[in-house]
């Protein structure tokens, strides 16, 4: 994850977000993003895509889909386990701190969808039906 923050800290620096680019991100989810948050997301799916060679727009998407980009997501799995954070990757016995960040929360969906897409020899569709439990 030390990765992941230092090129989101990076990105920040050398290219953030332009407004144009907040906006149109903040209207997938106008209900769930403020253009502060939208910029947040935006850098930390980024630095994440980079860090796992991972897409930022399928990194978003899974975001969406799994927590209407809420990091502090807890969604109940059978065996009394959790899905964490913002793309709930892997349920666990109990959510840590930083699987609920945003930094923390991308990193480990991207690690994930990494693996996956790694096994699918790249393929995404492959990777993303994998990774959600078939």
């Amino acid at each position: 994850m030390l990765a992941t923050i230092l090129v989101a800290i990076w990105l920040m620096i050398t290219s953030p977000p332009s407004d144009l680019e907040i906006m149109a991100f903040r209207n997938t989810a106008p209900m769930y993003l403020t253009k502060e948050s939208a910029s947040y997301h935006l850098v930390a799916a980024r630095a994440a895509g980079i860090v796992h060679h991972v897409r930022p727009a399928l990194i978003l998407a899974i975001a969406y889909h799994e927590s209407r980009y809420i990091p502090t997501t807890r969604t109940p799995e059978p065996g009394q386990r959790e899905s964490c954070g913002v793309m709930t990757p892997i349920p666990k016995a109990r959510c840590a701190r930083e699987d609920m960040t945003l930094i923390g929360g991308y990193d480990a969906g991207a690690a994930h969808l990494q693996m996956w897409l790694d096994l699918c020899q790249g393929e995404a569709r492959c990777a993303l039906l994998a990774s959600a439990g078939g």
